[in-house]
C-alpha cells in the first residue's frame, strides 16, 4: 500500500492539489489496491463467506448493537478530544473544500471497505484460523490502532480507535461477514468528521484560501 501511495503522490503533484489533499487521495488509492489483493487472497483461500450477507434478525440485532456502541464511542471521543488533536483534520477540511465527493467517498466507501478487508478479514479472520479467535482479535486491534497513528497522532485519540477495533472485530467474528462492520465503520467515520464539517460550513473563509477548487 505504501508503494502505491507514494507513486500516486508523485503523479498528483501536477494536479495543483496541495500536499495534504494529495496525501489523502494517495492513501485512498493505496488502500483500494491493497484491499483488492487482500480480497483475492481471502476468496482464494476459502474465506468468501466474509463477503456475503446472510440476512436474519440475529444479524440485524447484533449490527444495531455494535453500531450504537461504536457511534457512542466516537461521539464521546469527539467531545473529549476535539479535532485540534488530530493531525490530518486540516487535510480533510482542505479535501472537503476542493472535492466534497472525494472526501465522502473516502469516509463512507474506501476506508470502511478497505480497512475491514485488511484488518478484520486478513488480520483477524484469516489469522484466527491459525491461532484462534481471541489472539487474532487482539493482534488485529493492535494493528488497526497502530495503522491510525499517522492520521490521528500518538495519544489519547487512539483509545477510541482501539475500542472501535475490538467492537468491529467481535461484530465480524460473531456474524462471520465483513459487510455489517463496513457499514458500522462508515457511520463512525461520518460521526467522527461531524465537527470538521460543521466547522467548514460555519466558516466559509476556510474554503477561500486559493489553490485549485472544484466540485465545491
Amino acid at each position: 500500500m505504501i508503494g502505491v501511495a507514494n507513486v500516486t503522490v508523485i503523479l498528483l503533484r501536477r494536479t495543483g492539489f496541495n500536499k495534504g489533499v494529495r496525501k489523502l487521495l494517495a492513501m485512498g488509492i493505496g488502500q483500494v489496491a491493497t484491499a483488492a489483493v487482500g480480497s483475492y487472497f481471502l476468496i482464494s483461500n476459502g474465506f468468501g463467506r466474509l463477503f456475503t450477507l446472510p440476512l436474519s434478525r440475529k444479524l440485524a440485532l447484533i449490527w444495531v448493537t455494535a453500531t450504537v456502541a461504536a457511534t457512542l464511542t466516537v461521539a464521546i471521543s469527539n467531545r473529549i478530544s476535539g479535532e485540534s488533536d488530530i493531525p490530518m483534520a486540516e487535510s480533510f477540511r482542505e479535501l472537503y473544500c476542493v472535492c466534497r465527493p472525494c472526501m465522502f467517498a473516502l469516509l463512507i466507501a474506501v476506508a470502511p471497505v478497505c480497512e475491514e478487508i485488511l484488518f478484520r478479514g486478513l488480520g483477524q479472520e484469516w489469522l484466527a484460523a491459525i491461532i484462534g479467535f481471541w489472539p487474532a482479535l487482539a493482534i488485529a486491534a493492535a494493528n488497526c490502532t497502530a495503522g491510525h497513528v499517522k492520521a490521528l497522532g500518538f495519544g489519547r485519540q487512539l483509545i477510541p480507535v482501539a475500542v472501535l477495533a475490538v467492537i468491529l472485530g467481535v461484530e465480524v467474528g460473531v456474524l462471520g461477514t465483513l459487510i455489517p462492520a463496513m457499514v458500522t465503520h462508515a457511520v463512525c467515520n461520518l460521526v467522527g468528521m461531524h465537527d470538521t464539517l460543521i466547522y467548514v460550513k460555519g466558516d466559509h473563509t476556510v474554503c477561500n484560501g486559493g489553490g485549485r477548487q472544484w466540485m465545491v
